[in-house]
């Protein structure tokens, strides 16, 4: 099958067997084969043309989740970001605003067009928590650069549901934050990860040993400081299954074993 580049709206293949789906440009699958964009910096491309796509059709659908991110605020410091803040800066800033802006032609269309805004993802499977664990489990864990940065988080459960909820609610257009209630710093994620395994977290990355490991979006990913609420979310009546991350940590995994003579 020849690859795709990612600049055109190729028209659908097939039918789909439903009038509504969400549409994750983050993974630009799409039903389409976009083996040719090897660059970062093109990743608006496939939600472009998937876009263009679904404008194209006969009968487009009625509604279109598009991921986005909550880095689309960039560094929020001591301020809380809602879908009525303004863009931040930084690359990753730039991609969410660009991921949002390739939705125009489904919009167009009369689509019904939200922007899922996502924090990080908990998940056992994959994302932070598949890195951080093996660290953990044999007690080198700890917090990263001075701790005193926020994580916008959110479980994987909820991710889920709230995109079910978002499905059924096509009145609700925009930017959507999804992430947990209750935003947490790095310092106390990293107790509350150690708490839950049972395990010590006293061994303190330092911000330059955060950067050697992780490279060139270290600041806008591992160390930035992103404080972010669902407030659209929440006024729209989602109820979090697991608001807190001791909740969301003690459900995602398992208890550790008890000592022997415990």
């Amino acid at each position: 099958m020849p690859s795709w580049g990612g600049w055109t709206p190729l028209p659908w293949p097939g039918p789909r067997p439903s009038s509504t789906w969400p549409v994750n440009p983050s993974d630009p699958g799409c039903g389409l084969d976009v083996g040719a964009v090897s660059s970062v910096a093109a990743g608006w491309r496939a939600p472009w043309a998937c876009a263009g796509a679904l404008a194209g059709m006969r009968h487009p659908p009625r509604r279109l989740l598009s991921a986005s991110g909550t880095h689309f605020y960039g560094a929020t410091g001591d301020a809380v970001a809602t879908e009525d803040g303004p863009a931040g800066m930084g690359f990753l800033a730039e991609l969410c605003r660009g991921w949002e802006e390739a939705t125009l032609p489904a919009q167009e269309a009369g689509m019904s067009v939200a922007h899922l805004r996502s924090g990080v993802v908990l998940a056992r499977e994959g994302g932070i928590l598949r890195s951080l664990l093996p660290l953990y489990r044999v007690g080198l864990g700890g917090r990263l650069g001075s701790g005193t940065q926020y994580l916008t988080w959110i479980s994987l459960v909820d991710q889920i549901g709230a995109i079910r909820f978002l499905l059924e609610r096509p009145e609700v257009t925009g930017p959507v934050n999804l992430c947990a209630p209750e935003p947490v710093s790095n310092a106390d994620f990293t107790r509350a990860l150690a708490r839950t395994l049972g395990r010590p977290a006293v061994v303190p990355f330092p911000q330059p040993a955060v950067r050697l490991a992780l490279g060139g979006f270290t600041e806008e990913s591992a160390l930035v400081d992103l404080r972010a609420r669902p407030e659209r979310l929440e006024k729209a009546g989602y109820s979090f299954l697991l608001p807190d991350i001791d909740s969301a940590l003690s459900d995602i995994l398992p208890r550790p074993a008890p000592s022997v003579g415990a």
